[in-house]
Order: C-alpha cells, then sequence, then structure tokens
C-alpha cells in the first residue's frame, strides 16, 4: 500500500513538473512582433520654375558722331549770344566789286573804287545773298542774333564746309533760324538766315539731307 502511494506521488510530481514548463514556453516572448520595412520613394527632381519671358531690348539709336571741337566751339559761341565773340569767329574775303546791278554778283563798288577792286567783305544769304561790308557787320550780327538761339542740327556737306543750324524758339517768324558754314577751326565762312514769316530753321537744310553730325529734333 505504502509502496503504491509513492508511485501515485510520483506521478503527480511529474504532471505538475509537465504542466509548469508547458505554461513557461507558451508566449514566452510575448505578443509576436511583426517587422515592418518603411519603403523610401525614390527622390523625385523639383522642377525648374520656367523662365520669365523677357522682352527683347529695342536697338539702340545710331549714336551721333562727336562733333569737332571747332564746330563745338562755334555753336557754344553762338548760343552765348555775344556779339564780338561771334564776330570774331566770322571770315571775310577779298572779293573783285562791280559796278553792274543785280542780286547775287559780286560786291557793288563803293564811291572811289574802281570796278575789280578787291574789297574785304563777309557773305550773308537771307532772302537774296549779300555781301557786308566790316564797317556794317556789328549792325547786322545785331540784328541777325536780335534774340537768343540754340543748336537745331549739324550736317556736312560734300565738297563744302559742314552747317551748324540753330533755331530761336521765341521767335517763329523773321529770324526764325539761322545757319553758319563752319570752315578750318570753328571759322564762320557764311551766315544764312531764314526769310519771311513763317519760314523756320528746318528751311535751311537741304532737302533730302540724311547725314547729320546733330539730327534735328523729331517734329
Amino acid at each position: 500500500m505504502a509502496k503504491h502511494q509513492g508511485l501515485k506521488r510520483s506521478i503527480g510530481i511529474v504532471i505538475a513538473v509537465f504542466l509548469l514548463l508547458a505554461g513557461a514556453c507558451t508566449d514566452r516572448s510575448g505578443p509576436a512582433v511583426t517587422a515592418t520595412t518603411t519603403r523610401q520613394g525614390s527622390p523625385t527632381a523639383t522642377p525648374s520654375p520656367s523662365p520669365s519671358p523677357t522682352a527683347t531690348p529695342l536697338p539702340s539709336p545710331t549714336p551721333v558722331r562727336a562733333l569737332p571741337a571747332g564746330i563745338a566751339n562755334v555753336i557754344s559761341v553762338v548760343e552765348s549770344g555775344d556779339i564780338a565773340a561771334i564776330r570774331r569767329l566770322m571770315l571775310s574775303s577779298n572779293v573783285s566789286c562791280t559796278l553792274e546791278l543785280g542780286a547775287g554778283g559780286p560786291p557793288r563798288c563803293e564811291p572811289g573804287e574802281t570796278p575789280g577792286t578787291r574789297v574785304e567783305v563777309y557773305r550773308l544769304i537771307g532772302c537774296e545773298p549779300e555781301w557786308i561790308r566790316p564797317a556794317m557787320m556789328d549792325a547786322l550780327l545785331q540784328d541777325v542774333f536780335r534774340q537768343p538761339f540754340r543748336r537745331y542740327a549739324v550736317f556736312p556737306t560734300y565738297g563744302l564746309a559742314p552747317v551748324a543750324v540753330f533755331t530761336a524758339p521765341s521767335a517763329p517768324t523773321v529770324g526764325a533760324g539761322v545757319a553758319a558754314r563752319i570752315v578750318g577751326l570753328g571759322v564762320i565762312a557764311e551766315l544764312q538766315r531764314t526769310c519771311g514769316a513763317g519760314d523756320t530753321a528746318s528751311r535751311l537744310i537741304p532737302a533730302g539731307q540724311t547725314d547729320f553730325l546733330l539730327f534735328p529734333p523729331r517734329p
């Protein structure tokens, strides 16, 4: 009987140990963890912004050629209105005088001068070409430049000296414009003035003139 009980106790111990081991193996590591991998997306290029359309710049106007020093000096003196300074720039000529009448010819001989005598004169073109004696030049210049003038245009003439044209903005009638033909290093060989009411400085520029050192203002 005692032997039977000992065997029974041994079997009970074995069962208890088995149950203990079985419980320890179940969920020993806790809840299962599922590893997840975060897939990195392929890098995408950020599109560059389209360049803003830019306006094509307009071509620059053709630059005016630099005025020679002699011409620039004549312009400065005329614009100053200094009659004495303008007179010093005037170039006189020695021309044979005549007794014949008529506009546009040689200068008229004065009393005591015989035809063919060479006399000192200045050239002026107004309504008609004139020859001005030195004694009359100051009065003439006072009349021509009785109002302020400013530069209007400068153009070359082929075979002749360049011409600077001036205008008097405050007087659009008689004497509205004057032109100076400039020779050498800045000497005025000839003056031309507008003629009559309504005549303007633009009339002193030859028709069809396209070559300029200083372009006239646009209308």
